[in-house]
C-alpha cells in the first residue's frame, strides 16, 4: 500500500497531537435485568474520536500506547458496526442517523486503510460511493472521499471529487486540491488553486508560505510504502 505526504522544508516544527482517550466498549452495552443492548450513539462518539487522530496519514498519536489503544479500539469499533448492519440492528435509525452511521461506518475502512491493515480501502470506497450516490449534493462528503482518494495516491481520482466539492460550495477544499496538483508535480496548478483558497480564507497565515515555497522549489514529495 501507498501513501503520500509532503516535507515543507520551510516549517521544520514538529506538530504534537492531543491525548488519544481510549474508547470503552462496555459503556455501549445496557444490560436491562439481563437484556442486553447496544448504544449506537457511544459507537459512534468513539469513531469520532478516533477520526481526529486516524483520518490522515501520517497518524496523530503522541505515543506508542496511544497508537495501540487506537488499533484495538479500531478493530472492536468494525467488528461492532459490521455486526449492527448485519443484524439489522441499526433498521429503526432516523435518515439523520442512518447517514451518520453509514458515515462513521466508511471512517473506520479508511482509518484502517490509514493503519496499514490490508483490503480496507475497498471496503472504504464502497461505503464514500454509497454514500455520494445517495446525498450528490453533498459536498463535504465529495471532499472528504477526494481527501481519502488523493492521500492513497489516487491522484487523478481524488482531484475530480475535490474539483466536485468545490463546485458544490466547499470552498475551503482548493487546500486540498491544490496539494493534490502539486502531488501530482502540477506546479502552476497548484499555485492558482492554493491562492483561490487564500482569496476564500486570508486569515491562514500559512498559505503565502506554501504558495511561496511551491515557487522556490522548497517543498520536497515524498512517497511511502
Amino acid at each position: 500500500m501507498k501513501k503520500w505526504l509532503f516535507l515543507l522544508l520551510f516549517c521544520p516544527a514538529i506538530i504534537f497531537s492531543q491525548p488519544y482517550q481510549k474508547y470503552n466498549h462496555q459503556q455501549a452495552l445496557n444490560n436491562d435485568n439481563g437484556k442486553y443492548s447496544v448504544n449506537i450513539a457511544v459507537m459512534l462518539k468513539g469513531v469520532d474520536n478516533l477520526y481526529i487522530h486516524a483520518k490522515e496519514y501520517p497518524l496523530k498519536f503522541d505515543n506508542q500506547q496511544d497508537f495501540k489503544n487506537a488499533y484495538q479500539d479500531l478493530q472492536v469499533l468494525i467488528q461492532s458496526l459490521d455486526y449492527i448492519e448485519n443484524q439489522k440492528i441499526n433498521g429503526n435509525l432516523s435518515k439523520k442517523e442512518r447517514f451518520y452511521f453509514d458515515l462513521s461506518h466508511a471512517r473506520l475502512f479508511l482509518m484502517a486503510h490509514n493503519f496499514d491493515i490490508p483490503n480496507m480501502a475497498e471496503k472504504a470506497d464502497i461505503y464514500y460511493q454509497k454514500l455520494i450516490k445517495n446525498n450528490q449534493n453533498n459536498g463535504k462528503l465529495y471532499a472528504e472521499y477526494g481527501g481519502f482518494l488523493s492521500n492513497s495516491l489516487r491522484l487523478q481520482q481524488g482531484e475530480e471529487y475535490l474539483q466536485k466539492a468545490i463546485q458544490l460550495g466547499e470552498k475551503d477544499t482548493y487546500f486540498a486540491l491544490g496539494m493534490n496538483y502539486l502531488a501530482q508535480n502540477k506546479k502552476q496548478l497548484a499555485i492558482e488553486t492554493l491562492e483561490q483558497y487564500q482569496k476564500h480564507y486570508p486569515q491562514n497565515p500559512h498559505t503565502a508560505k506554501i504558495i511561496q515555497a511551491i515557487k522556490d522549489n522548497q517543498i520536497q514529495r515524498k512517497i511511502q510504502k
